[in-house]
């Protein structure tokens, strides 16, 4: 099994000396939307009870945070599932499921409608080589299906301003846009097909120690039920 280097040391000298779970540091790692739509009613659970613990969140793009996890400057990422099946050395500690669906502006695209309804209208999709650009991709290619794409972006806070400007559809986590949802300016666009069934997971290193505070972030973090992000037993 793979050992980071540092990882276990820098671990025992933060946290060998005590194992009182009120204390502590957990650091994490979330993409910008999930830090901004989901993270905060987790840490607000996690404050309720663990007040003793300081909390540290970095931001980035997804495609860094595996690499955060290895050097073991974070402790915990969140991220799509397949990212720790890539490395023998990460793990999947929570896992939760979701959709992603073709997503317009209200009344941009009629909704039910065809999927070759909207073979002329413009498409904003995710930078080429992104794990989420290569996963929808694979869903389009398995529905014989190819876009017209105007517009890519690293960033799904981009696309879905864009979506709101009314340039284009795109195809994004339906948890993305509850607030759009709620608000009516955003919609889910409903074909003949299934929508992308995706995972989230919470990906830690892969040791034969983990840090208290860490595990009992770990634990509640399992309790979580987002809207449109629903825990997966397992």
């Amino acid at each position: 099994m793979p050992v980071y280097p540092g990882a276990q040391i820098t671990d025992s000298i933060r946290y060998g000396v005590s194992a009182d779970h009120r204390h502590g540091l957990v650091r994490l790692g979330a993409g910008p939307s999930f830090s901004t739509y989901l993270l905060p009613a987790l840490i607000k659970r996690f404050r309720r009870s663990h007040r003793g613990i300081e909390l540290f969140v970095e931001t980035r793009a997804s495609g860094h945070l595996p690499d955060r996890l290895r050097s073991g400057t974070l402790d915990l990422v969140f991220d799509l599932a397949g990212a720790a099946l890539d490395d023998p050395g990460l793990e999947q500690a929570a896992l939760w499921r979701s959709q992603a669906a073709f997503i317009g502006a209200r009344d941009m695209v009629p909704s039910p409608t065809r999927l070759r309804a909207v073979e002329s209208v413009p498409f904003i999709l995710f930078q080429k080589g992104s794990r989420m650009e290569t996963t929808v991709q694979a869903y389009l290619d398995q529905l014989n299906f190819r876009p017209r794409v105007v517009m890519r972006s690293d960033s799904a806070e981009s696309i879905k301003a864009m979506l709101c400007a009314r340039l284009g559809i795109s195809v994004l986590f339906v948890w993305n846009i509850n607030a759009d949802l709620r608000s009516k300016t955003l919609n889910v666009i409903k074909t003949e097909h299934p929508p992308l069934e995706l995972r989230m997971a919470l990906i830690r290193p892969k040791a034969s120690f983990t840090p208290p505070a860490v595990a009992e972030f770990i634990e509640i973090s399992k309790s979580m039920n987002w809207q449109n992000l629903h825990p997966e037993p397992r």
